[in-house]
């Protein structure tokens, strides 16, 4: 193998070269790309129960703890909640944030692919430049022994094959990591929508007890106002 590698020239240490940096991304975005380091469900069944419990605070120091994509956007939620409670601006909101999400998690994968596409450009490049070679050496020593072209024309195949070797792989990667990207990015949006609707579901709530008891407390006073009144008629009365 190796002097086979040796006969394939420079381009196979090119070769090389791209097959590690395609692995080496390939692995880093596995390792990033775990869904606990997304949206972990562990986070979220505790952010369901703070929300529920109504504890605002606490969700807010958790999102800030956590180091998670969807305990990120949470914190965005939060505090777009607590400045207004207006849902188009918490939409926006949102949305700005998930496309920085999406950004960071595709970071990478766009390099793999351009592995997956030049690999084969560098095998053809090293295969022309070996049948340059070889039919240099025909012009030399002539036509008589044809081993001499065979040899020079497998030689200079060699680079195409390690090529697509290395872009075979490297393609089934990078199609691999765009749909595990996709994958988590619509887990990430429901879980998301799913903190959005309960909280304001509970913020709705608060709201609606808070109006209710301002109607009440008028009522109340609106109804001692009136007894007064009818108190101070009566007494002119007599």
């Amino acid at each position: 193998m190796i002097s086979l590698f040796e006969k394939g020239g420079w381009v196979m240490y090119a070769i090389l070269l791209g097959s590690a940096v395609g692995l080496s991304i390939f692995l880093e975005r596995m390792w990033a790309l775990q869904r606990h380091k997304i949206n972990p469900p562990m986070l979220l069944r505790q952010l369901l129960q703070l929300i529920r419990l109504k504890q605002w605070s606490e969700a807010r120091v958790l999102c800030q703890r956590e180091s998670s994509a969807l305990a990120r956007l949470a914190w965005v939620m939060f505090s777009q909640l607590e400045a207004s409670r207006d849902r188009e601006a918490l939409k926006d909101a949102l949305q700005e944030a998930g496309q920085r999400e999406a950004f960071f998690m595709e970071r990478g994968i766009g390099s793999l692919g351009m592995v997956a596409s030049l690999e084969p450009l560098l095998g053809l490049l090293g295969t022309v430049l070996g049948m340059i070679v070889a039919f240099q050496r025909v012009e030399l020593g002539g036509v008589g022994d044809p081993r001499l072209v065979a040899g020079g024309v497998w030689v200079a195949l060699l680079t195409t094959a390690a090529g697509l070797i290395v872009a075979i792989p490297a393609y089934v990667g990078y199609r691999f990591l765009l749909a595990r990207v996709d994958r988590l990015l619509l887990d990430l949006q429901s879980d998301i929508s799913l903190l959005m609707d309960n909280t304001l579901q509970q913020l709705e709530g608060e709201t609606a007890r808070s109006v209710e008891s301002t109607k009440s407390r008028e009522v109340a006073v609106d109804a001692a106002v009136s007894s007064a009144a009818r108190s101070e008629i009566g007494s002119e009365g007599r």
